[in-house]
C-alpha cells in the first residue's frame, strides 16, 4: 500500500493531489503543499536490514579502555 506513486512518476512522492499517503496520522481534509507531498511508503526489504549480531563484528572498529569506556580506532569514521 502507497509503495509507488499513484500520480505522476516521482517514486518517492505519492501524488500530486491527494494530501496525505494512506494510513497516515496526518488529518487527510488538508489541503495540498506543493513543499511538502506526501511521500511513498518505504518496501519491506528496505526496512528488513540484517545487521551484525557478533560481538566482534559490532565492535569492530571500537577498541575498549582500561577505564571502562570504547574508542573510535577507525580513521574514516572519526573524518566525518
Amino acid at each position: 500500500m502507497a509503495l509507488s506513486p499513484i500520480d505522476g512518476d516521482n517514486p518517492h512522492i505519492y501524488s500530486f493531489k491527494e494530501s496525505v499517503s494512506p494510513y497516515s496520522f496526518v488529518d487527510d481534509n488538508q489541503e495540498y503543499n506543493t513543499e511538502c507531498p506526501p511521500p511513498t511508503y518505504l518496501h519491506y526489504d528496505e526496512l528488513n536490514i540484517y545487521l551484525p549480531t557478533s560481538k566482534d563484528a559490532i565492535f569492530e572498529d571500537l577498541e575498549f579502555c582500561n577505564h571502562g569506556g570504547l574508542r573510535c580506532v577507525n580513521e574514516e569514521a572519526m573524518e566525518r
